[in-house]
């Protein structure tokens, strides 16, 4: 199936922070239409533009009424946009009228942006319609312009001219007729149907499967209010973002999912609640909040700090900075379990899955560290580093991920936890090089102390120990000498660089030894799995 869906490329380079426009109709609730498309966007790291087709006066319990401005008015946002910004994805919602479509599709041949979704909004999760009638048999035209459509089951039902269905067999066998009638990609929305588990696939013109289906546990919540906009607005976002299908799928995919589930702690009206868009966001917030750490008071608080000491000793001044955090990590279940042989395979195969993604990153960071080194022998040594990274470390994962490519948490696809520290990594290493070279320190010298302390667990362990291997490449001493190098060299740069950068340096450091906290504690919570015992 992963095959199948590679082969179906999309005709565009990957953006960092792609442009995306929504054309749809505005949501005066603010729970769908251009309001939820525009949260979405922001969610996956997009900048979102928007052209209103629609007014609708709407809450969660309903649409009370639409109002469309004229279609002329719709043409001059489009054109204000195309004429100043380019645009990387288009997002296509709620239209409602022959006249908006044919505006929509005057402007689409004009420009003919990289990547279209669009989302044929004429039913509302509520049931209102949103389109007046002789316009939905118009919005066909606009499919040859599309890269994915993606219907609700209502709308499949009404595009095909059939009654709608909750049986996902044959939801799947109308994405698939609709997909080859109008050689279009269909995406299949398998919320209305009937089951404990709630599926999506894609749909490829000339095939008689799906080439993608992402499936997750069907949560019982009314907060599924612009659920269809939101998804859409989503995907274009991740399309442009990676340039992959498979990516963008399984991306969106999980965040609608925790999207969905989070919704209620918004309590937002009394109908279909709206989604929590930015629901990674908010965790991220209370777990700050309600985690005082170590790191926290160091980096929130202005303190006297002994300059001298400082330069001549940063390591040892970091190192006592971050005790709590280290012991945080030595006494997390994750670690723990790895050292007596008592971690859960699904939380190891988790971690491996995560850490192999980390590593392609982390290698990018050491090289430009080795790029802003000072000297030959520093630049000789991350520039190593980096090869190391991919060749050797990533070989190992290879390894052992090879064992487990059948199992759920090989996905490929990097959590938010690893998306934050390799962000981080990226971005303190583009600073300057003793700033970055502090960033990247933690990921030798901690991985170093805990391979240390693990490998005396492993060496107690009574028979075969399931990870020995693992243990042993981490507690060699090619790479205990490795993280001693790097510290050294970071001391070296210490001495010489201003008080600014040193203090810089510092909380580099500190926030990367709390990002590989979370990045040990994430396969246990992730997995929802106790230890073996």
């Amino acid at each position: 199936m992963g095959d199948t869906l590679t082969s179906h490329s999309l005709s565009t380079q990957k953006c960092e922070y792609p442009r995306v426009l929504t054309i749809a109709g505005s949501d005066s609730g603010g729970g769908a239409g251009i309001q939820a498309d525009l949260k979405s966007i922001a969610a996956h790291g997009g900048y979102g533009m928007s052209a209103i087709t629609a007014l609708t006066a709407q809450n969660t319990r309903g649409v009370q009424q639409a109002f469309f401005p004229p279609a002329q008015f719709l043409s001059e946002q489009l054109e204000a946009i195309s004429a100043d910004i380019d645009i990387d994805a288009v997002k296509i919602g709620m239209l409602g009228t022959s006249e908006v479509i044919t505006a929509v599709r005057s402007w689409l041949q004009k420009y003919r942006p990289p990547i279209v979704v669009l989302d044929p909004v004429m039913v509302a999760t509520s049931g209102d319609s949103l389109a007046e009638e002789e316009s939905v048999s118009e919005l066909s035209s606009l499919f040859s312009y599309a890269d994915v459509i993606t219907p609700n089951a209502h709308e499949m039902a009404v595009l095909l001219g059939e009654d709608a269905t909750e049986q996902w067999e044959v939801l799947c066998s109308q994405g698939q007729r609709l997909a080859d009638r109008h050689e279009v990609a269909v995406l299949v929305k398998g919320g209305h149907c009937s089951g404990e588990w709630t599926s999506d696939a894609l749909m490829m013109p000339g095939h008689s499967e799906p080439v993608w289906v992402g499936s997750s546990e069907r949560v019982q919540v009314r907060t599924t209010h612009g659920t269809g906009c939101s998804f859409s607005a989503a995907l274009a976002t991740e399309l442009a973002r990676t340039g992959c299908w498979q990516t963008a799928l399984e991306r969106v995919k999980r965040w609608i999912t925790g999207a969905i589930k989070n919704g209620e702690k918004l309590d937002v009206g009394g109908g279909n609640g709206p989604i929590d868009h930015f629901y990674h966001v908010h965790s991220v917030i209370s777990e700050q909040s309600a985690r005082l750490s170590d790191l926290d008071r160091y980096l929130l608080h202005a303190q006297e700090v002994d300059m001298v000491r400082v330069r001549e000793s940063f390591s040892e001044y970091v190192w006592e900075l971050s005790t709590s955090i280290r012991e945080q990590v030595n006494s997390c279940p994750f670690v723990e379990g790895l050292g007596n042989g008592s971690l859960s395979q699904d939380a190891f195969i988790y971690y491996l899955d995560q850490d192999g993604l980390y590593l392609k990153e982390y290698s990018r960071a050491l090289g430009q560290v080795g790029i802003a080194a000072p000297d030959t022998e520093s630049r000789m040594f991350f520039a190593h580093g980096a090869v190391e990274a991919v060749e050797v470390e990533s070989e190992l994962h290879r390894r052992w991920v090879s064992r487990f490519s059948d199992s759920a948490y090989v996905t490929g696809i990097p959590s938010a936890t690893t998306e934050a520290y390799t962000d981080f990594l990226l971005a303190r290493t583009g600073e300057s090089y003793g700033v970055g070279a502090a960033a990247v320190l933690p990921c030798y010298w901690l991985y170093a102390e805990i391979g240390k302390n693990l490998y005396t667990a492993y060496q107690e362990y009574e028979g075969k120990h399931p990870y020995g291997e693992w243990l042993e490449a981490y507690s060699s001493e090619e790479f205990q000498t490795s993280a001693q190098q790097a510290v050294k060299f970071v001391n070296k740069i210490a001495r010489i660089v201003p008080d600014y950068e040193l203090i810089c340096m510092k909380n580099a450091f500190l926030r990367a030894c709390w990002l590989e906290l979370r990045f040990f504690e994430e396969p246990i919570s992730a997995c929802h799995l106790p230890l073996r015992g």
